[in-house]
């Protein structure tokens, strides 16, 4: 699957595109990165995408750049051209920006069928960097998303239970709970 699909599925599902080094460590920037790891699969950051730069029959943005621009989607189209700038990292054009945000997202569909089988395959990682691609396996990210969902299901199971009594007292007569309650002592206070 071409990097643009694998990043839109990532963004409709919640999932997170990662930044690593050429050393293997996970870095937060894309700017400090040599590989981006999206969902199970590795490419090099610098690898031609399958959105073709509008006007332009043979050019493709780059990974880092389509990349930065969701990252950065929330700034003003002066801003974040300012920040690629700053940043050396290649700008998507404002007129192209908008549509690419939208496909990222679901929202709207980008033409990029028609880009040749061999770009799109340039920058996946090839044999050499598979030490890469199982430094930062699938195993390692399932684990740490399941980890947190169920940290974050306990919390709103707590939260339930708690909303629930609250209101169970509420509705027996008691005057509103929440105004009601006031802190307890822990036993390091007393």
């Amino acid at each position: 699957m071409d990097a643009l699909s694998e990043i839109r599925q990532a963004v409709c599902s919640g999932e997170r595109v990662e930044y690593y080094t050429a050393e293997k460590e996970k870095t937060g920037e894309i700017e400090s990165a040599e590989y981006v790891c999206v969902r199970e699969s590795v490419f090099r950051k610098d690898s031609p995408t399958g959105c073709r730069v509008r006007g332009e029959s043979d050019k493709h943005y780059t990974l880092d750049a389509v990349c930065f621009c969701l990252e950065h989607s929330k700034l003003a189209t002066s801003g974040y051209i300012r920040e690629c700038h700053r940043r050396g990292i290649p700008s998507i054009s404002a007129v192209d920006r908008g549509a690419l945000l939208e496909s990222l997202r679901g929202e709207g569909e980008w033409a990029h069928d028609s880009v040749p089988v061999e770009v799109l395959g340039a920058g996946i990682a090839t044999k050499k960097d598979s030490v890469i691609t199982k430094a930062i396996g699938r195993e390692q990210r399932v684990l740490a998303w399941k980890s947190s969902k169920s940290d974050f299901r306990e919390a709103a199971r707590k939260t339930k239970s708690k909303i629930d009594e609250l209101l169970a007292a509420y509705s027996r007569g008691a005057a509103s709970p929440i105004r009601d309650r006031r802190p307890t002592r822990t036993k390091h206070e007393q």
